[in-house]
């Protein structure tokens, strides 16, 4: 068990590390007209914080920058995750989409499309009706 956990611990420190996305994420980019500077948080530094800070349960900043190892200032993360457009991480996950249809067949097999959601910081009131639904006391 602890050889599942040293990975968890790895993937939640760099998740995309052994992923080789680099390029299809330029490529993305590119084909969206984005335009950066390049300098400490390129998009690809910025996806790889995104990642990070959302496999740490949307932790601050402050944590973030000690997660990452990387020394920006705090303003500077805000700013250029405004300069990531939406489209090219929508862009991005079609074609990592794209790309594990074609690599799983389990997928086509299935015939669902993969939604990926983030409720970490959903929250609904404790009612009644949820509590049986759940199964809880």
């Amino acid at each position: 068990m602890a050889h599942i956990s040293q990975i968890l611990a790895r993937l939640k420190k760099d998740p995309i590390a052994d992923l080789p996305i680099a390029e299809p994420f330029q490529q993305v980019l590119t084909e969206c007209g984005h335009v950066w500077r390049d300098r400490l948080l390129t998009p690809l530094v910025m996806l790889r914080l995104s990642l990070i800070q959302i496999l740490n349960n949307n932790c601050a900043i402050n944590a973030l920058r000690q997660l990452s190892g990387l020394d920006f200032a705090k303003g500077s993360y805000s700013d250029a995750r405004a300069r990531l457009p939406l489209v090219v991480l929508q862009s991005f996950l079609r074609m990592l989409h794209e790309q594990a249809e074609k690599s799983l067949g389990v997928v086509k097999t299935i015939g669902h499309r993969i939604f990926i959601v983030d409720g970490s910081s959903f929250s609904t009131e404790d009612t009644p009706e949820l509590r049986e639904y759940y199964d809880l006391p």
